[in-house]
């Protein structure tokens, strides 16, 4: 057996169909992992970039809102 442990990562999802968002949130946290903060849209994405750190965020490349929410300063 491998002494392998798992990390629990910090998750940010933006996916615009809530179905897939529900999916991916469920098996991210199924897997153990937290999901910090998930969205529908871009609007305001950053708004809690600075609240909530994730390890990584899982983005839908197309995907409504304003997109410049998610320009880096």
């Amino acid at each position: 057996m491998s002494n392998f442990k798992k990390k629990k990562l910090k998750v940010r999802i933006v996916e615009d169909e809530e179905g897939l968002l529900t999916l991916y949130r469920e098996y991210l946290v199924s897997l153990g992992h937290d999901i910090v903060s998930s969205y529908l849209s871009a609007n305001n994405v950053m708004a809690e970039f600075d609240k909530k750190f994730p390890d990584i965020c899982l983005i839908d490349y197309r995907f409504s809102g304003k997109k410049m929410d998610l320009m880096l300063p």
